[in-house]
């Protein structure tokens, strides 16, 4: 298959010696790189026609997820004899299927964005309570570690408990596995994200910013560093926050509920996504909100098109389970309006 490249001008560089360039992706699709019912050869058809249409530079992959129990996703850690999960054994076939999703991306100059946490999959509230099947519940595997949820973000806070170190320790040991794994695969074509709407602040991001610093040993990490947080209050998008990566928000639906909740972030770089909300309905709106955006003070843009929502007589349904990912009937005119936002942005418009 032909490797279309993006086009130089749209590519997103890392160096902060270097002039900067934004953020942009119309894709929100979390669990690409562990779908099982995402072919390897439909993930690289839509990485290779992203490339050569020129939609965006960027694509955010969560490194692991747990969500509906008939969602055919597979995880990080492989499970022992009694069904529970065995943290010291990490499961090969998913990180190789996520690396090499991640590589089709890589190799057209489309930067993957890893995150290494993701809040939504620790819902004990949701649909069927999705933190009670989740690998990192002591409940589910042989290791040890918190019952609760909150453990994921605040065991630092609690080591003399036996349950929260052992969070602690497992998670830092996955944080380092995926950040080395990502530094061989890819070299410095990669970002990071530290945690998707987590419920956690100064120490937390401190800790993990320091992690990406010592762990990947790559310079100045400022353009490549991301969070996206819970709590939608300045208080929570500090200073401790804002000095450690780039802080997005979310439930950005277009340039105007953005003027309304930028103050949010107070100083200091952001970007906004629009995961939360149902996307554009037409490629007109579509170019006109994302150029408006990304001439905005916001780093980027995320989009949230998705093989789960399709637009039916003119209004967005959500088709979960029967979702089409061959990837073939994904809203393609919608994805041209971001192109096109993104070749005015560049030509200074």
């Amino acid at each position: 298959m032909i490797k279309h490249k993006l086009h130089p001008s749209k590519v997103y560089e890392i160096d902060v010696t270097k002039p900067e360039k934004k953020l942009l992706s119309p894709c929100l699709i979390p669990s690409f790189g562990f779908q099982k019912k995402l072919s390897d050869e439909n993930a690289e058809w839509f990485a290779n026609k992203w490339a050569k249409q020129g939609w965006g530079n960027f694509m955010r992959l969560f490194a692991a997820g747990n969500w509906e129990p008939k969602l055919k996703l597979t995880k990080p850690y492989k499970k022992n004899l009694v069904r529970k999960y065995n943290l010291d054994k990490k499961n090969p076939k998913h990180f190789n299927k996520l690396w090499r999703r991640a590589g089709y991306f890589a190799e057209r100059d489309i930067i993957p964005m890893f995150t290494l946490l993701d809040n939504c999959s620790l819902y004990e509230w949701h649909g069927p309570g999705f933190w009670n099947s989740h690998w990192m519940n002591g409940k589910k595997n042989k290791n040890g570690t918190h019952d609760r949820w909150f453990s994921q973000t605040h065991c630092e806070e609690h080591l003399d408990d036996p349950a929260h170190k052992a969070t602690y320790d497992y998670l830092n040991d996955l944080y380092e596995y995926v950040l080395t794994e990502a530094k061989r695969h890819f070299g410095k074509f990669f970002l990071i994200e530290i945690g998707n709407e987590i419920d956690a602040r100064i120490n937390y991001h401190r800790r993990l910013r320091k992690m990406c610093d010592t762990t990947l040993k790559q310079g100045n990490l400022d353009r490549r560093v991301f969070t996206s947080m819970l709590r939608e209050n300045a208080n929570f998008y500090d200073s401790g926050v804002k000095d450690s990566c780039i802080r997005v928000l979310h439930n950005v639906k277009d340039y105007q509920t953005y003027l309304d909740r930028k103050h949010i972030f107070g100083t200091g770089t952001h970007m906004v996504s629009q995961d939360g909300q149902m996307p554009f309905k037409s490629r007109h709106v579509t170019k006109t909100e994302v150029w408006k955006l990304l001439r905005s003070e916001s780093k980027g843009y995320e989009g949230n098109l998705r093989p789960l929502l399709e637009l039916q007589d003119d209004t967005w349904v959500n088709v979960g389970y029967d979702a089409d990912w061959t990837m073939r009937t994904l809203p393609f005119k919608l994805f041209r309006g971001y192109s096109r936002a993104f070749t005015l942005y560049l030509e200074g418009l």
